[in-house]
C-alpha cells in the first residue's frame, strides 16, 4: 500500500561531534557536548513525528478505503 520511506533519522555520523567539538574546540567542556547532542536528538524526534503522523494517516485512510471497496464488492456480489 505505501511506498517505502527512508528518510528517518534515528543516529547520527559519530564523526560529526567529534568535528564540531574535538577538531574545531577542544576545549570544549563535556556539558557543552552533552547539552548539543539532546538538542539533536530533539530535533531528530521532532522530525521523525512528522513523518511517522503522514505514514498514519496515509494508512488510516488507506484502510477507510480498503472497507469502502470491500463493502462495495459485498453489496455487488448479494445482489447478483
Amino acid at each position: 500500500m505505501l511506498w517505502p520511506y527512508y528518510a528517518y533519522t534515528f543516529r547520527f555520523d559519530p564523526e560529526q561531534p567529534l568535528q564540531d567539538f574535538v577538531d574545531k574546540n577542544p576545549s570544549e567542556t563535556m556539558d557543552v557536548m552533552h547539552r548539543a547532542l539532546a538538542l539533536r536528538i530533539k530535533t531528530d524526534m521532532a522530525n521523525n513525528w512528522r513523518i511517522i503522523q503522514r505514514l498514519r494517516m496515509a494508512l488510516q485512510l488507506a484502510l477507510f478505503l480498503l472497507l469502502l471497496e470491500l463493502l462495495a464488492w459485498l453489496l455487488a456480489i448479494t445482489r447478483v
